[in-house]
Protein backbone atom coordinates (compact mmCIF):
# COMPACT_ATOMS: atom_id res chain seq x y z
CA UNK A 1 0.00 0.00 0.00
CA UNK A 2 2.79 2.27 1.35
CA UNK A 3 4.91 1.41 -2.30
CA UNK A 4 1.69 2.29 -4.23
CA UNK A 5 1.68 5.75 -2.96
CA UNK A 6 5.27 6.17 -3.61
CA UNK A 7 5.27 5.00 -7.20
CA UNK A 8 2.34 7.14 -7.52
CA UNK A 9 3.99 10.39 -6.04
CA UNK A 10 6.88 9.60 -8.23
CA UNK A 11 5.49 9.83 -11.30
CA UNK A 12 3.73 12.78 -10.51
CA UNK A 13 6.91 14.31 -9.60
CA UNK A 14 8.09 12.91 -13.22
CA UNK A 15 5.51 14.60 -14.70
CA UNK A 16 6.35 18.00 -13.32
CA UNK A 17 8.05 20.81 -15.56
CA UNK A 18 11.71 21.41 -15.05
CA UNK A 19 10.83 24.81 -12.89
CA UNK A 20 7.78 22.76 -10.79
CA UNK A 21 10.44 19.73 -9.74
CA UNK A 22 13.07 23.11 -8.53
CA UNK A 23 9.99 24.45 -6.45
CA UNK A 24 8.70 21.21 -5.00
CA UNK A 25 12.42 20.99 -4.49
CA UNK A 26 12.56 23.97 -2.85
CA UNK A 27 9.74 23.25 -0.54
CA UNK A 28 10.92 19.85 0.41
CA UNK A 29 14.41 21.60 1.24
CA UNK A 30 13.12 24.10 3.68
CA UNK A 31 10.51 21.71 4.93
CA UNK A 32 13.28 19.42 5.85
CA UNK A 33 15.47 22.42 7.58
CA UNK A 34 12.46 23.47 9.09
CA UNK A 35 11.87 20.12 10.62
CA UNK A 36 15.68 20.05 11.48
CA UNK A 37 16.00 23.29 13.27
CA UNK A 38 13.30 23.09 15.71
CA UNK A 39 14.86 19.31 16.11
CA UNK A 40 18.26 20.95 17.13
CA UNK A 41 16.68 23.92 18.73
CA UNK A 42 14.98 20.99 21.29
CA UNK A 43 17.79 19.09 21.41
CA UNK A 44 20.30 22.24 22.25
CA UNK A 45 17.65 23.08 24.88
CA UNK A 46 17.99 19.78 26.65
CA UNK A 47 21.57 19.79 26.81
CA UNK A 48 21.25 23.60 28.58
CA UNK A 49 18.78 22.83 30.90
CA UNK A 50 20.59 19.13 31.80
CA UNK A 51 23.78 20.89 32.24
CA UNK A 52 22.30 23.45 34.33
CA UNK A 53 21.16 20.82 36.75
CA UNK A 54 24.43 19.08 36.87
CA UNK A 55 25.84 22.56 37.86
CA UNK A 56 23.66 23.23 40.86
CA UNK A 57 24.13 19.48 41.59
CA UNK A 58 28.01 20.27 41.81
CA UNK A 59 27.23 23.28 43.42
CA UNK A 60 25.45 21.72 46.39
CA UNK A 61 27.64 18.81 46.52
CA UNK A 62 30.81 21.43 46.79
CA UNK A 63 28.51 23.01 50.03
CA UNK A 64 27.83 19.69 51.46
CA UNK A 65 31.47 18.65 51.52
CA UNK A 66 32.69 22.20 52.67
CA UNK A 67 30.14 22.36 55.61
CA UNK A 68 31.34 18.66 56.70
CA UNK A 69 34.96 20.09 56.67
CA UNK A 70 33.96 23.01 59.19
CA UNK A 71 32.13 20.23 60.86
CA UNK A 72 34.81 18.06 61.84
CA UNK A 73 37.56 20.89 62.26
CA UNK A 74 35.27 22.18 64.55
CA UNK A 75 34.60 18.81 66.22
CA UNK A 76 38.76 18.04 66.39
CA UNK A 77 38.85 21.69 67.92
CA UNK A 78 36.44 21.20 71.06
CA UNK A 79 38.06 17.79 71.67
CA UNK A 80 41.48 19.63 71.83
CA UNK A 81 39.87 22.18 74.13
CA UNK A 82 38.24 19.73 76.22
CA UNK A 83 41.74 17.79 76.25
CA UNK A 84 43.21 20.85 78.08
CA UNK A 85 40.40 21.39 79.93
CA UNK A 86 40.52 18.23 81.22
CA UNK A 87 44.51 18.74 82.09
CA UNK A 88 43.83 21.80 84.10
CA UNK A 89 42.11 20.34 87.00
CA UNK A 90 45.48 19.22 87.63
CA UNK A 91 46.54 23.02 88.01
CA UNK A 92 47.13 25.38 91.59
CA UNK A 93 46.32 28.84 90.48
CA UNK A 94 47.71 30.54 93.98
CA UNK A 95 50.94 28.11 93.32
CA UNK A 96 51.37 28.99 90.02
CA UNK A 97 50.90 33.02 90.81
CA UNK A 98 53.42 32.67 94.05
CA UNK A 99 56.27 30.89 91.39
CA UNK A 100 55.86 33.66 88.73
CA UNK A 101 55.85 35.94 91.79
CA UNK A 102 59.12 34.68 93.07
CA UNK A 103 60.65 34.03 90.12
CA UNK A 104 60.49 37.94 89.13
CA UNK A 105 60.56 39.22 92.59
CA UNK A 106 56.76 41.06 92.68
CA UNK A 107 55.86 41.66 96.27
CA UNK A 108 51.65 40.29 96.08
CA UNK A 109 49.98 42.35 99.21
CA UNK A 110 46.42 40.27 98.76
CA UNK A 111 45.67 37.34 97.09
CA UNK A 112 42.78 35.07 97.66
CA UNK A 113 40.60 32.56 95.80
CA UNK A 114 36.77 33.30 94.65
CA UNK A 115 34.19 30.97 94.27
CA UNK A 116 34.08 29.05 91.04
CA UNK A 117 31.64 29.41 88.53
CA UNK A 118 30.22 26.63 86.05
CA UNK A 119 28.69 26.42 82.77
CA UNK A 120 26.23 24.22 83.12
CA UNK A 121 25.66 23.82 79.58
CA UNK A 122 29.18 23.68 78.38
CA UNK A 123 30.32 21.66 81.42
CA UNK A 124 33.30 24.07 81.69
CA UNK A 125 34.15 25.61 85.72
CA UNK A 126 36.49 28.45 86.43
CA UNK A 127 38.49 28.72 88.91
CA UNK A 128 39.46 32.18 90.21
CA UNK A 129 41.98 33.86 92.09
CA UNK A 130 42.13 37.60 93.33
CA UNK A 131 45.22 39.18 93.06
CA UNK A 132 46.75 43.30 94.63
CA UNK A 133 50.05 44.34 94.39
CA UNK A 134 50.40 47.55 95.56
CA UNK A 135 54.11 48.75 94.02
CA UNK A 136 55.39 47.50 90.78
CA UNK A 137 56.73 48.71 87.22
CA UNK A 138 54.79 48.62 83.77
CA UNK A 139 57.91 46.33 82.39
CA UNK A 140 57.75 44.21 85.62
CA UNK A 141 53.39 43.70 85.19
CA UNK A 142 53.67 42.47 81.91
CA UNK A 143 56.64 39.70 82.46
CA UNK A 144 54.44 39.11 85.09
CA UNK A 145 51.49 38.57 83.25
CA UNK A 146 52.85 37.37 80.48
CA UNK A 147 54.41 34.58 82.99
CA UNK A 148 51.14 33.49 84.57
CA UNK A 149 49.08 33.16 80.90
CA UNK A 150 52.10 30.81 79.37
CA UNK A 151 52.07 28.35 82.27
CA UNK A 152 49.64 27.41 80.34
CA UNK A 153 46.47 27.16 77.81
CA UNK A 154 43.85 27.03 80.62
CA UNK A 155 44.96 29.82 82.13
CA UNK A 156 44.07 34.08 81.51
CA UNK A 157 44.32 36.83 83.16
CA UNK A 158 41.16 39.36 83.43
CA UNK A 159 39.58 41.99 84.84
CA UNK A 160 42.94 43.66 84.97
CA UNK A 161 43.08 47.00 86.94
CA UNK A 162 46.25 49.59 86.62
CA UNK A 163 46.23 52.89 88.40
CA UNK A 164 49.98 55.39 89.08
CA UNK A 165 50.98 54.79 92.76
CA UNK A 166 50.62 57.47 94.97
CA UNK A 167 53.46 56.13 96.57
CA UNK A 168 56.33 56.24 93.81
CA UNK A 169 54.72 57.99 90.76
CA UNK A 170 56.91 56.09 88.71
CA UNK A 171 55.36 53.02 89.80
CA UNK A 172 51.83 51.52 89.29
CA UNK A 173 48.92 49.83 91.59
CA UNK A 174 47.55 46.85 89.75
CA UNK A 175 44.78 44.37 90.65
CA UNK A 176 43.65 41.43 88.61
CA UNK A 177 41.79 38.36 88.91
CA UNK A 178 43.63 35.32 87.37
CA UNK A 179 41.02 32.13 85.76
CA UNK A 180 41.83 28.40 85.13
CA UNK A 181 39.44 26.46 83.36
CA UNK A 182 38.66 23.08 83.79
CA UNK A 183 36.10 20.49 82.97
CA UNK A 184 33.38 19.52 85.61
CA UNK A 185 34.10 16.19 86.95
CA UNK A 186 30.82 15.40 84.75
CA UNK A 187 31.66 17.00 81.99
CA UNK A 188 35.35 15.22 82.60
CA UNK A 189 33.89 11.71 82.63
CA UNK A 190 31.13 12.21 79.48
CA UNK A 191 33.74 13.20 77.02
CA UNK A 192 36.81 10.87 78.44
CA UNK A 193 38.76 9.16 75.74
CA UNK A 194 37.33 5.39 74.99
CA UNK A 195 39.71 2.40 76.05
CA UNK A 196 42.62 1.95 73.04
CA UNK A 197 42.47 5.71 71.60
CA UNK A 198 43.61 7.43 73.37
CA UNK A 199 43.38 11.98 73.17
CA UNK A 200 46.16 12.94 71.13
CA UNK A 201 48.95 15.29 72.99
CA UNK A 202 47.99 18.65 73.30
CA UNK A 203 51.31 21.02 73.30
Amino acid sequence: MLGKRIETLMAAFQRLSQREKLMVGGVGAALVLFIGFFIHMGFASSLNSMSSRIDNKTKKLIQIIELRKDFEDAKQGQRLSQERMRRGAGIDLKATIEQQAEKLGVAIQDMKSNPPSVDVESGIQENKVAVNIELITLDRLVDFLSGIEQSSQTVAVRKLRVKKSFKQPDHLEVSFSVSNFQLTEAKAKETKPAKGKPAKKVK
